[in-house]
């Protein structure tokens, strides 16, 4: 499921013919990071929690687990470094594509054909 929802962003990206198209695609990936992120800590944290009695130390968990957890960790940080630079990006994209409304109607657009 995840794959697809993953194809579809890039599809969505390969095929934008606007940067406003664009800023949208990028927005739909900032909330795929967000949850990504969120979803991955929760797994980070079941890993060492998958005892009938929770640890009560840190040498009580696995070396698996707690090797798991923190690799899932880290991902979850990834996932949300990633999210903010979507952030940024779509800001970007989005400011842009306002810059395009303020242009005189008079200014031909490069993608609007001329007649001669």
């Amino acid at each position: 499921m995840l794959e697809h929802v993953a194809c579809d962003i890039a599809s969505t990206a390969r095929g934008t013919p606007s940067v406003q198209d664009l800023g949208c695609a990028i927005r739909h990936l900032e909330v795929a990071c967000e949850n990504l992120a969120a979803a991955t800590t929760s797994m980070a944290f079941a890993t060492t929690a998958h005892t009938s009695a929770r640890p009560r130390t840190a040498t009580d968990v696995e070396p698996a687990a707690k090797a798991a957890s923190w690799r899932l960790h880290h991902l979850g940080h990834a996932l949300a470094a990633s999210r903010d630079a979507c952030g940024a990006v779509a800001e970007v994209a989005e400011a842009f594509d306002a810059s395009i409304l303020d242009v005189p109607d008079d200014v031909p657009d490069a993608n609007t054909p001329t007649i001669v």
